[in-house]
């Protein structure tokens, strides 16, 4: 799904549910990722990956990755942690943090999240006491 597009040197940079898009195509589906609005665009020999205003922090607070919270280099891997945030909200149906924004951006940056209510109910199934 991301792999073309940083191969092509793009960073999406607010990957989420409502960018996210499935089609049915003949006999099978094929995911789409759409609003690339921020997207931040890796250039040959750039040794600079911030964002274009120092500071300034984008994208949805449920799904940002940590050194895009805290304005460090935008590299591929901003992409591949809220792949992770997706993936669980998928399997636990919500998402890793939740707060207003401020709590949720902090939690990404120094929290782990917490297991989900379904798999903390299936260990206590099992056990006896």
């Amino acid at each position: 799904m991301l792999v073309e597009t940083h191969r092509t040197g793009l960073v999406h940079r607010d990957l989420k549910p409502e960018n996210i898009f499935l089609e049915q195509r003949e006999d099978h589906h094929h995911v789409r990722v759409l609003d690339f609005g921020l997207a931040f665009i890796e250039r040959a020999g750039q040794t600079d990956g911030r964002l274009t205003e120092e500071g300034m922090v984008v994208g949805t607070p449920f799904y940002i990755a940590p050194e895009q919270a805290s304005g460090l280099v935008i590299s591929p891997a901003v992409d591949i942690y809220p792949f992770g945030c997706l993936l669980y909200e998928m399997l636990s149906g919500a998402p890793p943090f939740l707060g207003n924004s401020i709590q949720v951006m902090s939690s990404h940056l120094y929290d782990d999240p917490l297991p989900s209510a379904s798999s903390w109910q299936g260990s206590r199934r099992g056990s006896t006491a």
